[in-house]
């Protein structure tokens, strides 16, 4: 690929807080979902804390250093209901909704002061079904809690598909650019070398 092409690159990113896989895995367990619904895979379980758009690659590393401010460590929550989002007369998604405590308050207080508040209120939830037509939804209170844990606060990228969104973590992601990158630079000094050595055996 192009020396330059991942610092051109733009991004679909989120800043989210994925379950934990025993977690994801319990409630998977717990919930009831009337037929029709799409699941979707658990391992993309995750609460969203700060949803960025498409961001220029350029930026990501100024968003890693205010998640960097952000305590990185695992929280407990716990799920009290499912819904039908946006809302339950005209639901496209049920996500699982999460008591807002401390820490998910402060995650989410320290990332509105590093990219500013979100237009609506912050609504801690884990998408767990999709419907290809808008559905009447109604809230279901579960019969008691079901505690999760979150991992800590990371930078995803989101890859729109027909299959839906992949997420794929962009530290790793940007080790595996610079890779490339380096590959690049590599094979492009050789190119050169090969043709100088070349022109001076002429």
């Amino acid at each position: 690929m192009p020396v330059n092409e991942c610092h051109d690159r733009e991004m679909r990113c989120f800043i989210g807080a994925f379950l934990e896989p025993e977690s994801a895995e319990r409630l998977a367990h717990s919930l009831h979902l009337p037929r029709g619904l799409r699941r979707v895979d658990r391992a993309s379980w995750h609460v969203t804390l700060k949803f960025l758009g498409t961001i220029p690659a350029a930026s990501v590393p100024e968003v890693l250093a205010a998640i960097g401010t952000i305590a990185g460590h695992a929280i407990d929550a716990q799920v009290t209901c499912l819904a039908g989002l946006p809302r339950s007369t005209y639901a496209r998604v049920v996500a699982a909704e999460l008591v807002e405590n401390a820490d998910l308050a402060a995650w989410a207080g320290q990332l509105a002061q590093s990219f500013g508040p979100e237009d609506r209120p912050f609504r801690p939830h884990v998408t767990v079904a999709r419907s290809r037509r808008p559905i009447r939804f109604a809230p279901v209170v579960l019969p008691d809690p079901i505690p999760i844990r979150l991992q800590a606060p990371a930078l995803y990228r989101s890859h729109l598909e027909r299959a839906g969104a992949r997420y794929e973590r962009v530290g790793p992601l940007l080790d595996r650019l610079a890779g490339e990158v380096a590959s690049a630079n590599r094979s492009s000094d050789a190119l050169r070398t090969s043709e100088m050595n070349s022109t001076r055996s002429r």
